[in-house]
């Protein structure tokens, strides 16, 4: 990253980007658990353990015990490191589970918990199948974990969440990385400053939003999103410099020392909010905007200006590879989509979407897809009855408000609207777990009183066999009958 202060250079070097620390909570009623027990865990999971033993220095304060682990992931790759430890669980920000819309009994066994297994890890070059293997590493020490915290993204999710996705073949999303948080101006409700956490470790810059209206904070979120999945993939662009995150929406960012110079002053994020945990390395983004006659007007505007774009259902870019893994894991949880549309897919209040990708015209291969949204009518075991719900930008024989029956092999993605909320591949578990709250409880049955034991009763004489019987004629159909 060229023009950039030193630290924001330090962002992208492997050996000096900050860790990935993860903590699951223990159930209440669990003890404190040795370094024995979780030496077991591991032992006896299907992970590649290469070795495990004591950590000869402590780096995570309070830990009762600390173990240096090395997995092997590949055949022929090196073994990967963590540290994985034991703590006192801290209670969780009450900000943090509102966000999460964590269950009530997941905020009640955070609550409750006494104990807390952690796992840091160092992300080198493909930090979200690095993810996905803390992830599995998590899992296994703690198997019954109630909730997850990712220390890095301040977001907690629930036990079923980490099992879920450390299950899965295919990572989860990139979203997983990172959490939007969204302060409110202290002089105007109206207004909030949008920012990440958890990029960081991912060997880029936070990224950031600043007087951003409040009423349109989640549209102006899938443009942050936007810009976070290209520098995940791509790296951060240099600073000033135009990148392009979809149609007709172009981006800059600066460090945030010198973007606060192109805001209104005293909006939440500015000098006043920067204490130690958001002074990282994180960039502003902003609309390019040009002065009139080279004197008026700002070269720097609010991504707000996008607005009438992002509510228009603008095509966002997705790369290739982002594309793969959303495809794998709608295949991989298709099933899941299915039975839910079974069970509700007759119910006005639910949706069900799926995304079909389309060769263009004149693709040169069948790899040239275009990836559409559809409303779902019907499902069978090939595929869906569905109408597309937006217009092509480069497939001239379909329209949007065609029907048409296409087939699960086209399939990238899915999602599930209902009263719930709404829900992908990725998020399908929360779902299911409301849906199983909702079950009401059974009454319990009462018992029953004893039986008194009844007399033996005597033998009965052996009956003689009886005859056949002859075959009976067919009753006439009553439909048939006039």
């Amino acid at each position: 990253m060229r023009s950039a202060d030193p630290q924001y250079q330090m962002v992208c070097d492997p050996d000096q980007r900050l860790p990935s620390w993860m903590v699951a909570l223990l159930p209440a009623g669990a003890d404190d658990p040795g370094v024995t027990a979780a030496i077991a865990y591991l032992e006896q999971s299907d992970l590649n353990i290469v070795d495990r033993r004591m950590a000869d220095e402590r780096e995570m304060e309070g830990a009762l015990w600390e173990l240096e682990v090395e997995i092997r992931w590949e055949p022929d790759a090196e073994p990967v490191s963590y540290r994985v430890w034991l703590e006192p669980t801290e209670r969780l920000e009450t900000v943090h589970l509102e966000m999460a819309f964590l269950q009530p009994e997941d905020l009640e066994a955070s609550e409750n918990s006494r104990w807390s297994i952690g796992v840091a890890t160092r992300f080198t070059d493909s930090p979200l199948a690095e993810y996905h293997q803390q992830i599995r590493v998590l899992d296994a020490v703690a198997p019954s974990a109630v909730v997850t915290f990712d220390i890095s993204a301040s977001w907690p999710r629930s036990g079923d969440w980490l099992r879920d996705t450390a299950s899965a073949r295919v990572p989860p999303s990139p979203e997983s990385l990172y959490s939007v948080h969204a302060v409110m101006d202290q002089d105007s409700e109206a207004r909030v400053w949008l920012h990440t956490h958890g990029l960081l470790r991912c060997g880029t810059i936070e990224l950031e939003m600043l007087d951003a209206p409040a009423d349109h904070a989640a549209i102006l979120c899938n443009l942050l999103g936007a810009a976070a999945a290209m520098t995940l993939e791509l790296g951060p662009p240099p600073p000033d410099e135009l990148f392009r995150v979809g149609q007709g929406l172009e981006l800059v960012w600066l460090p945030w020392e010198k973007g606060l110079s192109h805001v209104p002053r005293g909006v939440a994020g500015s000098g006043r909010d920067r204490d130690e945990y958001h002074s990282h390395p994180s960039g502003i983004l902003f609309a390019p905007g040009q002065k009139w006659l080279g004197l008026f007007g700002s070269r720097y505007r609010t991504p707000a200006e996008y607005l009438p774009i992002l509510q228009n259902n603008p095509l966002l870019y997705v790369s290739g590879l982002e594309t793969a893994r959303m495809r794998q894991l709608a295949a991989e949880r298709l099933d899941r989509f299915t039975t839910l549309w079974q069970l509700h897919g007759e119910h006005d209040e639910w949706l069900f979407l799926v995304k079909l990708g389309h060769v263009v015209d004149h693709a040169e291969d069948d790899d040239e897809q275009e990836h559409l949204w559809f409303t779902v009518h019907g499902v069978d075991d090939d595929g869906v009855d569905a109408t597309l719900i937006n217009e092509p930008y480069s497939i001239a024989r379909m329209h949007e408000g065609q029907r048409d029956h296409h087939d699960f092999g086209l399939l990238s993605d899915w999602s599930v609207h209902c009263p719930h909320g709404s829900f992908d591949p990725d998020s399908v578990g929360q779902l299911e777990r409301h849906l199983q709250s909702d079950q009401p409880d059974q009454p319990d049955q009462p018992d029953q009183p004893d039986q008194p034991d009844q007399p033996d009763q005597p033998d009965q004489p052996d009956q003689p066999d009886q005859p056949d019987q002859p075959d009976q004629p067919d009753q006439p159909d009553p439909s048939q009958m006039v």
